[in-house]
């Protein structure tokens, strides 16, 4: 008989009521008849108790099985539920962080995991700040110490209620919400203008971050930049907006001068923005974490670099900075910068030298030589760095923040084709000395190249060159129809672009023409309208039974008759009453009238 298998069994002969089960994940299951009240023992802590009773004595075993019949068979108030039902309503979404959550999952069996995902639901090898997302299920309240009792929810729990992370996150969100609602005293206003949020029920970190609205909300009135948010601890959460220097100082004073370093929950601070729901968010749209801004849009948290050309200011981190922030103030001397900056000429700057760089290893690289080649590749090295200031040994970093969104696509297109130009460089170079080392490295080079731009038709070929080298010939031919096939989409594209622009102007043409006629229509209606008219008005103004009179003229004798031509006209007196300035008449005869007629 094991050791867990003895104190099984002794446990049985103390209280044969209860029984424990040993489920095939590892972990043992404690419970009583009421399945409530059921409790979780991770395995290998039931291991260490049943080791540690095997090797005590007689009379120590008994007071060792007292105490385990205690701690675990007699569950207290702090046991996890068995039924969801019953679990679900204390369970509450909350942060940590990463190093915190890496540091419970390594104490946790290989079977065992601590469930958690981004802020805004993103997958643990998808998490790009230093804070995450757990649940916890709270079995009291905060007590007069300000501690909260609560259990981290674990991927044995999950099982066991029958549901999935998500769901579990949902209700929890949904939990949060209500117990938010129920508090009218949302925040304190500074009057530096930052504000502390003040449930003070250790979720506020959590709130804030979950319900984006409610900075947003509590300084809509600002209109001084960007929203900004700190979260030093679980129950301490601040806000300001980039533009507001005094803000920024107190939220930086606050949250990392005054908060001891051990204790900080992120040592980041967080910007608040609206984006589109692009088609990586698309998976994720109905995600509890992700919370609609607008139409289309949602809330986004990311890490707050600011713009000095927007009038954005830096966050201080110690005392000393804080004070020089002060000090600069009361001078009115400029505000001294502190970390990490974006300023927009400099990053221009830094697009156009790479740029340069890029063309420059272009021309190397036409020249189809092993120097030529080596020369390309540090060219084009030297713009991958400009444009990624973490690049180190053909390992990239996260790249510059660019606040311009058009600037920011033009650099990570830039990007791209550098990457994928240094791993067309490698590969001949592979080519050339037969190393296979430099092929892995070109294909570094041109997986950051399809990773910066999925749809990069070049990137994926070079992926294919450098698989082919490297004699994954699947891989090669996989990543070869992934660029034909990005390829054939972009031609396509610009088909049917150039149809529909065709397909625009044509319609464009045919609705000026259509306009054109219906106002020349309109015009020749309106014209023989006014024509009717006055023929009506001229045959009103006629005695009754009058009409025209018509007169057939034969010959001058007719005129004269008339009185409208007079006899004997000399044609030297009117020399200026030529042939050649009248016109000639083939019917009639050529008449010229009379000086006395004008």
């Amino acid at each position: 008989m094991t050791p867990i298998e003895r104190l099984i069994a002794d446990i049985d002969k103390i209280l044969p009521e209860d029984r424990i089960e040993i489920v095939p994940e590892g972990v043992a299951f404690i419970s009583s008849h009421d399945s409530k009240k059921r409790r979780l023992v991770l395995g290998n802590e039931f291991e260490r108790l049943a080791n540690t009773y095997a090797a005590a004595s007689t009379e120590a075993k008994s007071g060792l099985i007292s105490m385990i019949v205690k701690a675990y068979v007699q569950p207290s108030d702090s046991d996890v539920p068995f039924e969801f039902e019953v679990a679900g309503e204390n369970i509450y979404p909350q942060l940590w962080s990463v190093s915190r959550i890496n540091a419970f999952q390594a104490n946790l069996s290989p079977a065992v995991r601590l469930l958690w995902c981004g802020i805004h639901g993103e997958s643990e090898d998808e998490v790009e700040n230093d804070i995450g997302v757990v649940v916890l299920y709270e079995v009291c309240a905060m007590d007069k110490n300000g501690c909260v009792s609560a259990t981290p929810i674990l991927s044995t729990h999950v099982s066991q209620w029958r549901q999935n992370f998500v769901h579990v996150l949902r209700r929890a969100v949904l939990n949060l919400r209500e117990r938010t609602k129920g508090n009218t005293q949302k925040f304190q206003k500074h009057e530096s203008g930052a504000i502390q949020f003040c449930w003070q029920d250790t979720y506020d970190s959590a709130r804030v971050l979950i319900f984006p609205s409610l900075p947003f909300n509590a300084l809509k009135n600002e209109s001084r930049g960007a929203v900004l948010a700190a979260f030093p601890e679980y129950g301490n959460a601040l806000a300001t907006t980039a533009r507001n220097a005094i803000g920024c100082c107190y939220l930086g004073d606050r949250a990392f001068a005054i908060t001891p370093k051990e204790k900080i929950l992120s040592q980041n601070v967080y910007r608040l923005s609206k984006v589109k729901v692009s088609s990586f968010c698309k998976k994720l749209e109905h995600h509890p974490l992700r919370q609609k801004a607008g139409e289309g849009l949602i809330w986004r948290w990311s890490k707050y670099t600011p713009t000095l050309s927007s009038g954005e200011y830096c966050i201080p981190r110690n005392e000393e900075q804080v004070d020089s922030i002060l000090g600069a103030i009361e001078c009115g001397d400029p505000l001294p910068i502190f970390g990490e900056i974006v300023d927009a000429q400099t990053t221009k700057r830094k697009i156009e030298l790479a740029v340069e760089f890029k063309n420059r290893g272009n021309v190397a690289f036409g020249q189809a030589s092993i120097k030529s080649f080596k020369e390309a590749l540090r060219l084009y090295e030297n713009g991958i760095r400009l444009l990624d200031e973490n690049y180190q040994d053909g390992i990239a970093g996260t790249g510059l923040f660019f606040s311009d969104p058009t600037e920011s696509y033009h650099a990570k297109t830039l990007l791209a084709a550098l990457q994928a130009n240094a791993a067309a460089a490698l590969v001949k170079l592979a080519q050339e000395d037969k190393q296979k080392e430099l092929a892995a490295v070109a294909l570094r080079h041109a997986m950051r190249a399809v990773q910066i731009l999925p749809e990069y038709a070049k990137g994926h070929h070079r992926c294919a060159a450098a698989f082919h080298l490297l004699g994954e010939f699947t891989a090669a031919v996989e990543s070869e129809k992934v660029a034909i096939g990005i390829a054939e989409k972009i031609r396509l594209d610009k088909q049917n672009a150039i149809e529909a622009i065709t397909k625009a102007r044509n319609a464009v043409t045919e609705k000026k023409q259509a306009k054109a006629k219906a106002k020349a229509d309109a015009f020749q209606n309106k014209f023989r309208e006014e024509q009717g008219t006055l023929h009506e008005k001229q045959s009103e103004m006629l005695p009754p039974g009058a009409g025209p009179t018509l007169i057939n003229i034969d010959d001058s004798n007719d005129l004269t008759s008339l009185g409208l031509m007079a006899p004997s006209i000399s044609t030297t007196d009117y020399s200026l009453f030529s042939s050649a300035s009248s016109p000639s008449r083939s019917s009639t005869t050529a008449t010229r009238l009379s000086p006395e007629i004008f």
